[in-house]
Formats: structure tokens, sequence, C-alpha cells
């Protein structure tokens, strides 16, 4: 496979699974904020208890 089309298949991979990109099965957050705001949750019920 010659360089070229690994370089395309990255580029295409990461823009179609931008995590900066928003989504509506994600309530129109981003990958990343969603991530970042489950963790904060887990991390809270982990704290108190709950």
């Amino acid at each position: 496979m010659p360089p070229e089309t690994g370089q395309l298949v990255v580029s295409y991979v990461e823009g179609f699974y931008n995590p900066r990109r928003r989504h509506s099965r994600l309530g129109n957050v981003s990958p990343d904020t969603h991530e970042k705001v489950h963790h904060e949750f887990l991390t809270d019920i982990e704290v108190s208890g709950r």
C-alpha cells in the first residue's frame, strides 16, 4: 500500500470521528465533553457513596 493511501485513510477517519464534533445521540455535545461529564458524574457517585 502506498504511503499516500495510509495518509488518506487517517485523514478520513480523523475527520469522520472528530472528537470535538457535536453528536445528536450525545445530547448535542462532543464525545470529549460527554466523556468528561460522565467521568465527573461517576466520580461524584463514588465520593458521595450514592
